[in-house]
């Protein structure tokens, strides 16, 4: 009897571990799938991305996603790319719709089912996408002077008697470089409280190496110099893990080189940031990717972004998008004592010469003071303001049809314009239609001909000649990148 009970339970525990040892013959290896392109940290710059998947034999088919992030900069989505159910397990992806993906790139997935029940998957981050450039072609570099400070980017925020003016200048010194940002904000207040104030301010990156990457390298120098605090360096490291993971961490430093804060209530305020050649090694270089970014609060107390490479969010932190700044080569003519001798050698007609070419290169020079509006400047521009913004849809409006209700001269006005927003009577004009139609194409389905018509414009190709010139874009794919769902 007892050996019946010990024979049954042996033949229980036999078939107990049967299912275990026919699993073992059968298993699958725990690395059978795997990512062939795209590889990690790859810049995708065509209108396709092919998806390849190494899988062992035992597989059947195999499942593909992608997670990108939405042109609105804020959420990303996850899309079924679909199932491939035979090897080769390759895929072709069409990015024409895609906005493109800096900073932290896309991340795809694969699961692949085997014939035996079981499933494996496999991951692959930080793949950039870039096939969406600023422009036909690349942008010209700034040359920067060692004589006066030269512009590198003039900015209005909103058209009205309370626009923000930004102005954003550099120049080589003996020691390095320096950068000053002016921003004239009639409705600045330093009582806005110091979270507000550690919003407010600039940010100066830039890249010695000038290499062109989806995201900041750690030799790059990103200065943050906030209004209510002591500026401080950002220093990004790219984190590539097991797995197919990548990451961005980012570390505060201390700016030990001298920085300039200066605020006015009611003006606005200004800073100066030196960069001395000992951040870079004791060398100054002839050429680098820079990028400023300049932080200013709206009406309501959000935070507003203007930037040298015209990129917002996160891609203005990417150096693929980055501005070229160069030291400009001084020539003769640059001289004032060559341009003194040759006036008076060359009498009265050489000096004129002179004083010409003097007055060209000196008139970049800029004076803070000179964009704190007076009490009369003040009125004098509400009311150029508030007659654009009601007839800035009317079609040929020019500023001949402003000079009778304004009571003001056409040179006049355009010079209150030119010294306070950088632009003429039509091109602020046209700014300002651009971004009527921005509005327009963002929130509504109507034609691109109907917008450009509602805004304005003569037709749709002058809409999409200024969409071009101040934001380096066309109306379609503003659209594209941007219109809310």
């Amino acid at each position: 009897m007892i050996r019946k009970r010990v024979l049954v339970r042996l033949f229980i525990a036999a078939l107990t571990c049967f299912p275990v040892f026919v699993f073992s013959a059968t298993a699958i290896d725990p690395h059978c799938i795997s990512f062939e392109s795209p590889l990690q940290t790859a810049v995708i710059a065509s209108s396709t991305c092919t998806l390849s998947v190494h899988a062992c034999a035992e597989a059947q088919s195999v499942d593909l996603n992608v997670r990108y992030e939405l042109s609105n900069g804020k959420t990303d989505t996850t899309v079924d790319l679909g199932t491939i159910a035979q090897p080769p397990f390759k895929l072709v992806w069409n990015t024409v719709g895609i906005p493109n993906q800096l900073f932290k790139g896309m991340a795809f997935s694969a699961e692949a089912a085997f014939k035996n029940g079981t499933r494996q998957s496999a991951r692959v981050e930080g793949i950039f996408l870039y096939n969406k450039p600023r422009g036909a072609s690349p942008q010209p570099p700034i040359i920067l002077s060692e004589l006066t400070k030269t512009p590198l980017f003039i900015d209005t925020l909103f058209a009205g008697p309370d626009s923000i003016f930004i102005r954003m200048l550099g120049k080589y010194t003996d020691g390095g470089l320096l950068f000053t940002l002016l921003v004239v904000d009639p409705l600045f207040s330093s009582a806005a409280g110091n979270d507000k104030m550690a919003g407010m301010g600039a940010e100066l990156l830039l890249d010695p190496a000038m290499i062109k990457t989806p995201f900041p390298a750690e030799k790059s120098l990103i200065v943050v110099v906030p209004l209510s605090d002591k500026p401080y360096r950002v220093i990004y490291k790219s984190l590539i893990g097991p797995d197919g993971k990548f990451d961005l961490s980012k570390d505060l430093a201390d700016y030990p080189y001298q920085t300039n804060v200066k605020k006015a209530d009611g003006k606005g305020f200004r800073i100066d940031i030196n960069v001395p050649k000992e951040v870079f090694g004791g060398t100054m270089p002839e050429s680098l990717s820079c990028n400023i970014l300049a932080k200013v609060l709206d009406k309501k107390g959000n935070e507003l972004v203007s930037s040298l490479c015209e990129a917002s969010g996160e891609s203005a932190y990417c150096p693929l998008l980055w501005t070229e700044i160069k030291r400009g080569k001084p020539g003769f003519a640059s001289n004032a004592l060559f341009v003194f001798g040759v006036g008076f050698l060359g009498g009265l007609a050489l000096m004129l010469v002179g004083n010409r070419l003097y007055a060209l290169i000196f008139r970049n020079t800029v004076d803070f003071n000179k964009f704190e509006l007076g009490v009369e400047d003040k009125k004098i521009m509400e009311g150029i303001y508030d007659y654009i913004e009601r007839n800035v849809t009317k079609k040929d409006l020019a500023v001949r049809d402003a000079v009778i209700e304004l009571n003001l001269s056409g040179p006049k006005i355009d010079a209150f314009l030119k010294k306070y927003t950088g632009k003429s009577f039509r091109l602020y004009v046209m700014k300002s239609r651009v971004e009527i139609a921005k509005e327009r194409l963002r929130s509504s389905h109507a034609g691109q001909s109907t917008v450009a018509d509602s805004c304005g414009f003569k037709n749709l190709e002058e809409m999409i000649k200024c969409f071009k010139k101040f934001y380096r874009t066309t109306p379609a794919l503003y659209r594209r990148e941007n219109q809310v769902a």
